[in-house]
């Protein structure tokens, strides 16, 4: 008999996670999944997609604990340099400071826009 295998599957639970706010984005969520599926080469997609996501769960999640202990000026400091992080700002969702100075040059002349 030939069918789909659902011994090993990933629930995603797609909508409480943006609902919870566990992602930024829905987009950003699938955009991740599809960039593996292209890139991986190996055995068992399923089980190195989940060790992926949650070896930078766990990772994300220990650098945002061990900031809660640092003293303010250092909180500042780690806050000051996440902004310089690569981000991709052509998904929906994603602010850059080009983007927001755009909106603020175009705001008062309707003519710009």
């Amino acid at each position: 008999m030939w069918g789909i295998d659902l011994r090993g599957v990933i629930v995603i639970p797609v909508l409480e996670m943006r609902e919870k706010k566990v992602v930024e984005s829905t987009d950003i969520l699938f955009e991740r999944i599809f960039a593996f599926a292209r890139k991986f080469k190996g055995q068992d997609p399923i089980l190195s997609f989940s060790m992926q996501e949650t070896r930078v769960s766990a990772v994300h999640g220990l650098i945002e604990s061990i900031v809660g202990y640092l003293p303010k000026e250092a909180k500042e400091r780690f806050e000051y340099a996440k902004q310089f992080k690569i981000k991709d700002v052509s998904k929906p969702g994603v602010t850059s400071i080009i983007s927001i100075s755009k909106k603020q040059e175009t705001a008062g002349n309707p003519a710009a826009m």
